[in-house]
């Protein structure tokens, strides 16, 4: 909790941000009108924490709709990124989704060193709110070892006391909570601390939960000074400031404990009741758009006042109460209303071993549900699923919440009231909501960004023969129908909500006016409305710094599988001298060959011009409009008239280098010479084309390279030419980009089950989504690994919005 000041009030003291509300709108208008637009909330099941280079990343998406407690239904794209920890991004991918979830796996790269990497799942629709509302959690990559770690000595601790009610004050009940953590921005438990006078009296004690977390009582006196301090285990004694305590206010206590009701208790003095008495007050409670509120009367010598509302009327999950005068808001506290847990009638009904399989079962209780979930299947002792939270956490609690909230999961996992009580005191010593009041009052959201639903294709005919194409016609495809789209005048066409996957090559047709096909040039892009968003690290010093928390080295066994990734790197570097000799007009330096891309017949037929496919790479901005008019500009260069204009022969003009805003010039090479005019490509053919090389950084160009990149341009010595084949009258179009293909999960085939790095860190099984059957039983097979026990892993959500996490060790899972 934390509480914010409006102004001083000399009955109220708190802290808000000072804004100036519209009169013309209340504030239960006001709350409903920034949370109209439903917000989404996303999760990502991880089925690991750590990774050795070479494995896969398998993960599902879960997507939630605030607003209505539902799956999030509108969005199919979902970006997916990995970046380092020094923020660098690593991978970026677009995942397909249905009916609220998506799935997918990325590859450990082999560049990416041994270290923590933060995985970020965000939507475009996200980009409508003031607030982050992405997802984010950090994995750790093993590249053939981490080397010990010495636990880094604590040199310090920061403790802090928060007031419940924002403030203390005089001769009154006080809630005061507090939080202890080291400096690497962990929690620390401890089981002694002492409130004390000026005097060294003992006014109070109290101690902690695990996570350095708890609250105390006071009624303090005027004229007395009071400090707190606790003592830890290894001696240390660490004081903390004590708040300032105001002669008038009011304070609040709330009971959330109680199993039917929440009773909120409001304290004052003598001194403060004679005014509170001709003011109005009003309690507002609210979650996302729903909002509800109640006056509060002082009466004359009420010097305490308790208020009891039955759970029934509170919302479930976090509730904000926040005490307003007249249209102020003075304070404020989050409380958290249970929800049902569901999954604890999840069961494993039965399992059964042959020689080299176990088969599990899933018993669901709720036949007539739609379940949608996800398990990862490791060994009982592994030191490889070490997430922070779960669907519950990260659905119910952190959108809610500032900053960083240290083993999120442990308040959703095997909840009792000790874990009811560590989340409230949570809630009062760290509860800052995300959603201010200044916000909700001033930047009412408007819809900007859709839901990206699929990517729109753009095209252009490249008629050579000047044939009239009315219609193209794009063949089904893996996730698209068969679609028939209109040939606009200048040969243009579009296709919105177009669902390619990175890759797959899409057969299209021209149709003339009788409606006979015809094969038509064409050249297609994928048009991407991704917005760059900056990565925040919220997470502790520690993890920023790379304590990974492990004392001994960890070396990767060799040849701990054995489905070597590092072929296919080697396959590329094959194709050597040898076919160069055979297509290539002149003999090319090796550094380009093995870094340029090959062109094809597929490509020579899908871009007419080798101008066209430079363009559809999406490297370089190509503005073609006659043959003396040409440029090639960096992306992000503006377009200027003293490129490629100023001589009347599509000579090239250099900007003043001076010019800030002038376009970075980029070298362009045909057959390792560089071209002063750009006018002999204007229709240089793309099957004249052997091998083309392009550098947006100039990288290996040398001294001759431009500063906005370079292009070097190989030819062939014949032309590329396909065999006549009857009856193919379509071109194929290869996907560059889309949506990420995603595998079937496969076991990396380890050479042994019995090797500690194995229990430690491998995987035994995935499964992204159980299929239940109509008596509400799923069942699955893993491989039998030989092991006495085994954990299931189990997130996900119900088509009635119900989230389920459930965490379940199988005994003698060894074969018979």
């Amino acid at each position: 909790m934390k509480s914010y000041l409006f102004g001083l009030f000399t009955l109220l003291l708190s802290v808000f941000p000072v804004f100036s509300q519209n009169q013309d709108i209340t504030v239960e208008q006001a709350n409903a009108s920034y949370f109209n637009i439903p917000r989404e909330t996303l999760y990502l099941h991880v089925n690991k924490s750590t990774y050795i280079t070479g494995e896969e990343i398998w993960f599902k998406g879960y997507a939630y709709d605030q607003k209505n407690n539902l799956p999030s239904l509108n969005t199919t794209n979902f970006e997916v990124e990995i970046f380092d920890e020094q923020g660098n991004e690593v991978y970026d991918g677009v995942f397909m989704g249905n009916n609220g979830s998506f799935r997918g796996n990325i590859l450990v790269d082999s560049n990416w060193n041994s270290g923590t990497y933060y995985i970020r799942a965000s939507t475009h629709w996200m980009h409508n709110f003031i607030e982050d509302e992405t997802y984010t959690k950090k994995i750790r990559i093993i590249k053939d070892e981490l080397p010990a770690q010495t636990p880094k000595k604590i040199e310090s601790y920061d403790f802090q006391l928060l007031p419940e009610s924002g403030h203390v004050v005089y001769n009154t009940f006080n809630t005061i909570g507090f939080k202890l953590i080291n400096d690497q921005g962990y929690g620390v438990g401890f089981d002694q601390g002492v409130v004390q006078d000026e005097l060294g009296n003992e006014v109070t004690t109290f101690s902690s939960n695990t996570l350095g977390l708890g609250k105390f009582n006071i009624t303090p006196v005027p004229g007395k000074q009071y400090r707190a301090f606790i003592r830890l285990k290894d001696g240390h004694e660490v004081e903390a400031a004590f708040p300032e305590i105001h002669d008038k206010g009011v304070s609040l206590s709330i009971n959330n404990l109680l199993e039917n009701e929440v009773v909120m208790q409001f304290n004052t003095n003598e001194a403060t009741i004679k005014e509170l008495v001709f003011s109005n007050y009003m309690v507002l409670i609210r979650k996302n758009h729903l909002s509800k509120k109640m006056k509060i009367y002082f009466k004359p010598k009420e010097l305490e006042k308790t208020i009891s509302i039955p759970r029934s009327d509170l919302y479930t999950g976090v509730n904000t109460i926040t005490l307003f005068k007249e249209n102020t808001p003075v304070l404020e506290r989050l409380i958290f209303n249970p929800v049902d847990a569901k999954e604890d009638k999840i069961t494993i009904v039965r399992n059964t071993s042959s020689s080299d399989s176990v088969s599990i079962a899933v018993q669901a209780p709720n036949t007539y549900a739609a379940y949608d979930l996800s398990v990862s299947v490791l060994p009982s002792e592994t030191k490889a699923y070490e997430h922070q939270d779960n669907i519950r956490s990260a659905m119910l609690l952190q959108p809610y919440l500032k900053g960083y909230i240290e083993n999120a999961k442990h308040y959703f996992t095997n909840i009792d009231r000790d874990k009811i009580y560590d989340l409230d005191v949570l809630l009062i010593s760290q509860g800052w909501s995300k959603y201010t009041w200044e916000n909700i009052f001033k930047h009412t959201p408007e819809v900007r960004y859709n839901f990206n639903q699929g990517f729109k294709i753009t095209g252009k005919i490249q008629n050579k023969k000047k044939i009239k194409v009315d219609k193209v016609y794009f063949y089904p495809s893996i996730n698209n129908g068969a679609k028939l789209v209109q040939v606009n005048q200048d040969n243009t066409f579009e296709v919105a909500h177009f669902f390619p996957q990175k890759g797959e090559k899409l057969k299209i047709s021209g149709i003339m006016a009788k409606g006979s096909f015809k094969k038509s040039g064409a050249y297609l892009q994928v048009q991407s409305e991704r917005i760059n968003r900056p990565f925040v690290n919220i997470s502790p010093i520690s993890e920023r710094q790379s304590e990974q928390r492990i004392q001994n080295k960890v070396v990767v066994p060799y040849n701990f599988t054995y489905n070597i990734q590092e072929l296919e790197a080697v396959q590329l570097k094959g194709s050597s001298q040898k076919e160069l000799k055979k297509t290539s007009r002149i003999s090319i330096p090796k550094y380009f060959h093995l870094n340029s891309t090959k062109i094809t017949l597929e490509k020579a037929e899908q871009y007419f011009s080798i101008l066209d496919y430079i363009r559809s790479t999406g490297k370089f901005r190509v503005f073609n409009q006659s043959p003396t008019d040409i440029s090639i500009l960096p992306i992000g260069g503006a377009v200027v008239s003293s490129i490629g204009s100023t001589s009347g022969s599509g000579q090239l003009a250099l900007p003043d280098p001076e010019e800030e805003d002038q376009p970075k010039p980029v070298a362009v090479y045909l057959d390792d010479v560089l071209l002063s005019d750009y006018g002999i490509l204007w229709d240089y053919r793309t099957q004249d084309v052997d091998r083309i090389y392009m550098d947006r950084t100039n990288y290996g160009a040398g001294s001759r390279g431009g500063r906005g990149g370079s292009i070097r341009i190989y030819t062939r010595r014949f032309p590329l030419l396909r065999t006549r084949t009857p009856n193919q009258d379509y071109l194929e179009y290869e996907f560059k980009k889309g949506f990420e293909p995603v595998k079937e999960f496969y076991n990396p085939g380890y050479i042994t089950y019995t090797d500690p790095f194995f229990v430690n860190y491998g995987t035994i099984s995935w499964h992204p989504k159980l299929a239940f059957d109509e008596n509400g039983l799923a069942i699955f097979k893993i491989p039998n690994t030989g092991l006495d026990e085994i954990t299931l892993h189990i997130e996900g959500m119900l088509g009635d919005g119900t989230l389920i996490s459930k965490t379940q060790i199988v005994n003698k899972a060894k074969g018979n």
